[in-house]
């Protein structure tokens, strides 16, 4: 049977939520068409109106003030709500924002740009298209919603890989985005899209995540061996594979980037790993800093990595199953090579959490999306919001600004 760890932080069993108790930061979820808020200062929950009474919410962004959130409609229309005004502006768009293969737009930290996938857009009438899906993807300056869109790029499917995806980085300038030929890049700045990494009928390299500070973005091949990992460097286009980390059949991976570096989670029905990934620096290689499969004298099964402002990493283990010694499945922070300390106990042992940036809160959701429990890691509030929360999904925790800004 699994073992009960010690200096548990959070109490073994969580507690009915009662009220609607301060969090570290805002939770913003769908639910039944709007836009909700868990304010972090407590006290109750926040329904935001819709501009078109009986339209549904199908897909939002927040800004990273949180002032305004950017949302498309079932009706297929874009609005910005400033949340200081309390009011709706409508954002004309060219083409189709809804596809069966998603609704891609994102808006720059600095609340300037939009950049959104106009799907059967073509840039000019003489280009040609396959009918297997196109479109263009425009940028928008918020400030001036009469002035000309710009386009960025175009993209055009193939039977090999589907035409999606408008990835802004952190930097709010460069974007990435996918179709048949492969992944290309762009910016806002200087709209000249350049083929970053090629498709080919056995196997591409497909986007994942940028980095932070905007330099690499991490790729992902699937192929019959598995999966790989790879660092893309957005100014020399150099493609850095992580071959030395194994993730064969039915294997799971999940990353997270740190300040100066990036944790890789792995797992398989018998074992899991963590590594800590340090990218070419200079003339310094790609490096495994650090890697660890076990907790104690037990297999590790790690899933949803977070890498800490400290330097550490905390992550959910799902444990190896009822008849198995061992930890109990949870969430854990690994400290050092030395120190793991566990944070909360969990029953369902499948699911994945979404935390704060800082590790200060996490949700804890099952495989279909449904939020099961909330906790705060310093020990002060450990709930079950499976009842509370029924029915909401698209969760996201507000991002943490600096007293600065």
């Amino acid at each position: 049977m699994p073992t009960l760890p010690p200096d548990l932080i959070l109490p073994p069993r969580p507690s009915l939520l009662q009220d609607w108790p301060a969090l570290p930061a805002d939770l913003f979820f769908l639910r039944e068409g709007k836009v909700w808020l868990w304010l972090a200062e407590g006290g109750s929950l926040e329904s935001l109106p819709v501009a078109v009474e009986g339209e549904q919410v199908l897909s939002y962004r927040v800004t990273k003030d949180q002032r305004f959130i950017l949302y498309v409609t079932d009706a297929g229309k874009l609005y910005a709500f400033d949340r200081a005004q309390w009011q709706h502006t409508f954002i004309p768009t060219a083409g189709r924002l809804i596809d069966a293969r998603g609704i891609y737009f994102d808006v720059s930290p600095d609340i300037r740009s939009l950049v959104y996938l106009a799907w059967d857009v073509r840039p000019t009438a003489e280009t040609i298209t396959e009918s297997l899906g196109f479109g263009t993807v425009l940028a928008i300056e918020l400030s001036t919603l009469r002035k000309p869109q710009r386009m960025v790029g175009f993209c055009s499917a193939t039977e090999q890989a589907a035409c999606g995806g408008v990835y802004l980085a952190p930097n709010g300038n460069l974007v990435a985005y996918e179709d048949g030929a492969g992944l290309w890049l762009s910016a806002l700045d200087n709209p000249t899209p350049r083929l970053a990494s090629s498709s080919t009928e056995t196997e591409s390299w497909r986007f994942k995540d940028w980095s932070p500070d905007s330099r690499w973005l991490i790729l992902e091949r699937q192929n019959e061996q598995g999966t790989l990992i790879g660092l893309l460097n957005g100014v020399t286009g150099s493609i850095f594979p992580i071959t030395a980390i194994p993730c064969g059949e039915d294997c799971r991976l999940e990353l997270s980037w740190g300040t100066q570096n990036l944790w890789i989670s792995t797992d398989t029905s018998q074992q899991g790993c963590l590594y800590q990934i340090q990218p070419p620096v200079g003339n310094m290689p790609l490096t495994i800093t650090y890697q660890t499969c076990a907790l104690g004298p037990w297999a590790l099964h790690p899933v949803s990595p977070l890498a800490c402002p400290s330097g550490g990493v905390a992550f959910v283990h799902h444990g190896c199953g009822d008849d198995c010694p061992g930890p109990a499945p949870g969430l854990y922070l690994l400290e050092s090579a030395e120190n793991v300390r566990p944070i909360a106990l969990l029953d369902d042992k499948e699911g994945y959490t979404l935390w704060t940036a800082d590790g200060a809160a996490f949700l804890y959701l099952n495989t279909g999306g449904q939020a099961l429990r909330l906790g705060l890691t310093d020990g002060s509030g450990f709930w079950d919001v499976s009842r509370p929360l029924a029915g909401a999904h698209a969760f996201y925790w507000s991002a943490l600004l600096p007293p600065n800004e």
